[in-house]
């Protein structure tokens, strides 16, 4: 149970930084290229 509210909200990080990200920064593709790999080395992520 604390496991999945703890991923949760790294999956909430993730968003709230994707988020941020493609908002701020105009060349973002390569960034949520990475965001995309650092989620996938997270089984629980989503």
């Amino acid at each position: 149970m604390a496991k999945a509210k703890v991923v949760q909200k790294i999956n909430n990080n993730i968003l709230i930084a994707s988020e941020a990200i493609s908002s701020n920064i105009p060349n973002s593709s390569q960034i949520k290229m990475r965001v995309e790999k650092f989620k996938s080395q997270f089984p629980y992520a989503k």
